[in-house]
C-alpha cells in the first residue's frame, strides 16, 4: 500500500522551474503533480504490476476561494449560489459544507478491472476507501468500531456508465417523484458533512440538508436553520434554490433522525491536528528555499 499527499497544488503553490501554465503558479503546480503521478504508473507498467494495483487519484476538499484562479483551483459548477444571495459572501469552496467544499474529483485506474471507458455517477466518499481497499485485500475490519464508510469494490468493477452517456446520477438511488413527501428508497445510507465538530449537514441520495451554513473561512456567526435548508444536488449542484419544506416533509423527517441517531452514536476522537506542530505546517511567510521543503517535489532540504 502507497500512500501519497501532494501538497505543492496547497499554499503556497510550489512547481520546479521546468513546469510552465497559462494558469500561472497553480497550473504548473498542476502540471508537475500530473508528472509525478505518471512516473508512478511508468514504474507501475514496468514492474508488470499494473493489473494488480488499483491506483486512486483525489483530493481531500474543494477548492480554496481565492481569486485569481491562477493562484487556486475552482469549484466549478458547485458554487453554493444560495450563500451569497441570502448571507452575501461568496466563499463557498473549501472549508465551507456547500457542495464545493466537498466535492472533488476521483479517478481509479485498474486495467482489465475498471473498465477504462466508464463515469460512475454514483454517489461515493473518501470514507469508503479503507472499507472498499480492505474488502478488496480481503483483510478483516474491526467488529467493535462502527465504520462509516461502505464497500463500493462492486460498483467499481461494474463500469457503471459508459463515456458520453447522461445520468442524473440516480442509477443506484432512484427516487419516488409520483409522491415529493416520500423518502428516497436507497434511504439505509446518509452521510454527514462536518465543519470541525458541528454536524452542518447531510445528505441520503441526492436530498441534501442543511443544518447549520457558513462561509468556508469568513468571520460571520453559524446560521442555523429549522427546518434545514434543502437542496436536489443532482438535479440542482450550484445549491441555488431551497425546496420547500412544506412539499419535502417526509426526506427532511428523515434527515432530521438520521442526524439524531447519528449523534447519538458517535464517539468524539482526538483532532488530528491537535497532535501535530502547526508550525511544521505554517509555509507562509517562508523564503523561496524553505518553501520548496513544504513540497513533495522538494523533499530534499537542509536548512
Amino acid at each position: 500500500f502507497l500512500y501519497i499527499a501532494m501538497d505543492n497544488t496547497h499554499s503556497p503553490v510550489f512547481s520546479p522551474n521546468n513546469f510552465t501554465s497559462l494558469r500561472g503558479p497553480y497550473g504548473a503546480a498542476t502540471e508537475a503533480l500530473d508528472w509525478v503521478v505518471g512516473q508512478i504508473m511508468q514504474v507501475l507498467k514496468e514492474k508488470g504490476l499494473s493489473e494488480n494495483t488499483l491506483m486512486l487519484f483525489t483530493s481531500d476538499n474543494g477548492a480554496w476561494y481565492v481569486p485569481p484562479p491562477t493562484e487556486a483551483g475552482v469549484v466549478g459548477p458547485f458554487q453554493g449560489t444560495y450563500a451569497p444571495n441570502a448571507f452575501g459572501y461568496t466563499d463557498t469552496g473549501k472549508g465551507s459544507t456547500w457542495e464545493g467544499g466537498f466535492r472533488v474529483p476521483a479517478v481509479m485506474w485498474w486495467p482489465n478491472t475498471i473498465p477504462n471507458t466508464s463515469i460512475c455517477e454514483d454517489f461515493t466518499s473518501s470514507l469508503d476507501m479503507m472499507v472498499t481497499f480492505s474488502s478488496l485485500a480481503g483483510a478483516k475490519l474491526p467488529s467493535n468500531k462502527q465504520l462509516d464508510g461502505r464497500d463500493i469494490s462492486t460498483l467499481l468493477k461494474s463500469g457503471c456508465l459508459p463515456v458520453g452517456h447522461f445520468s442524473a446520477g440516480r442509477s443506484h438511488h432512484e427516487y419516488l417523484h409520483d409522491d415529493k413527501s416520500r423518502v428516497p428508497t436507497d434511504s439505509n445510507y446518509t452521510f454527514f458533512y462536518y465543519r470541525g465538530a458541528n454536524l452542518m449537514a447531510a445528505r441520503s441520495g441526492s436530498f441534501k440538508a442543511h443544518f447549520i451554513t457558513h462561509s468556508g473561512f469568513g468571520s460571520e456567526p453559524f446560521v442555523y436553520h429549522d427546518p434545514p435548508l434543502l437542496f436536489d444536488v443532482e438535479i440542482d449542484p450550484q445549491e441555488r434554490q431551497s425546496l420547500s419544506s412544506s412539499h419535502y416533509e417526509g426526506v427532511i423527517r428523515q434527515l432530521v433522525t438520521a442526524a439524531a441517531e447519528h449523534n447519538q452514536t458517535l464517539v468524539p476522537g482526538t483532532p488530528q491536528l491537535d497532535l501535530i506542530d502547526i508550525k511544521a505546517m505554517d509555509c507562509d511567510g517562508l523564503t523561496e528555499k524553505q518553501s520548496q521543503c513544504c513540497s513533495t517535489l522538494g523533499a530534499h532540504c537542509s536548512y
